[in-house]
C-alpha cells in the first residue's frame, strides 16, 4: 500500500490490489495483484510478503525492525496471492 501525496489523501495499492480491514483494525487481508515479476522474472506471491515481513522484524536486517517488533502481528498466506495479518490490537503503524 503506498499513501499518494494527493490531496484527496486515498491509499492506493501498489501491490496489492485491494484490503480489507476486519475485527475493528486488527485483522487485515490483502489481495495481492497477479503478473507481477521481479527482475529476474519470478513471479510475486504471498510467500514473497511474508518472507519479507519477517526479514524486516529482524534487528539484524532491518532498521524498521524497532517498528515492526512493536506491532505483535502474524501473517498468514491464504492463497498464493492473498495474505491475512492479524495483530495484537489496533495499530496505526501498521
Amino acid at each position: 500500500m503506498a499513501y499518494a501525496h494527493r490531496a484527496d489523501l486515498v491509499s492506493r495499492g501498489d501491490l496489492a490490489e485491494s484490503w480489507e480491514v476486519f475485527s475493528g483494525g486488527t485483522e487485515y487481508v490483502f489481495k495481492l495483484r497477479q503478473g507481477v515479476t521481479f527482475h529476474n522474472g519470478d513471479s510475486f506471491t504471498a510467500d514473497d510478503v511474508l518472507y519479507t515481513y519477517n526479514r524486516s522484524k529482524n534487528p539484524d536486517n532491518s532498521i524498521h525492525s524497532r517498528v515492526l517488533n512493536n506491532v505483535h502481528f502474524w501473517g498468514k498466506k491464504v492463497d498464493s496471492h492473498t495474505v491475512r495479518f492479524k495483530l495484537g490490537k489496533p495499530q496505526a503503524l501498521f
